[in-house]
């Protein structure tokens, strides 16, 4: 279990539909010309529950040949792209620009997780382990907008993004796992716990 903690992050409340859509959406890429996001980091994140096409050089990529990572805006090829080819992407998008966050937290905690699965031959000394699927769960803590919290948070999808060093960020999208029972009107200081869903990745933005 890899374990971190920061200062600075910024919850969005993910609406039960998307409110923008988006094609032909230009991509920037790493220097390996394997990850890629999107470009206009208002529409970071997409839709997962809606289809998601990624293009290069105008023609679809065939989905076994990325992950993605909707939380963020994120693709990660398997192999490089071609040098000079035009990544593109074509989604649905949840407007956290036009929302705004719901949290800005002064800090936080992330855990990432792997699940083992003994996988031990009948003659092995040692007992031997095959990591399978992984996951992630953290805690926030930051002044949250009472009416918000009560209403929405504690049923709705999050889309979450930690401040990581150096432009790096986290992205994530998340469900709260506990209502610690704010009740007063306007900003209500609490630390809450929630569990990924979906993927997480670590992007360098600098």
């Amino acid at each position: 279990m890899a374990v971190s903690a920061g200062r600075g992050a910024a919850v969005y409340l993910a609406l039960t539909s998307s409110s923008g859509g988006a094609s032909s959406e230009a991509m920037t890429g790493d220097a390996t010309r394997t990850v890629y996001y999107v470009t206009n980091r208002a529409k970071r994140f997409w839709d997962p529950d809606e289809p998601i096409t990624i293009y290069d050089d105008g023609s679809a990529v065939d989905p076994d040949d990325y992950t993605l990572y909707p939380a963020g805006g994120i693709v990660v090829f398997r192999t490089p792209r071609t040098v000079g080819h035009v990544i593109t992407s074509s989604f649905n998008y949840f407007d956290v620009a036009g929302t705004g966050a719901v949290l800005e937290s002064r800090e936080w905690t992330l855990n990432v997780t792997v699940d083992l699965e003994e996988d031990t031959s009948f003659n092995d000394a040692w007992k031997t382990f095959t990591p399978t699927r992984r996951g992630g769960n953290g805690t926030l803590t930051g002044n949250w907008i009472d009416e918000w919290y009560l209403s929405s948070v504690l049923r709705g999808l999050l889309g979450i993004q930690l401040a990581g060093s150096s432009g790096h960020n986290y992205y994530l999208y998340g469900r709260v796992n506990n209502n610690p029972g704010a009740t007063e009107a306007g900003l209500v200081t609490e630390s809450v716990d929630f569990t990924a869903t979906g993927g997480i990745y670590y992007l360098d933005e600098s």
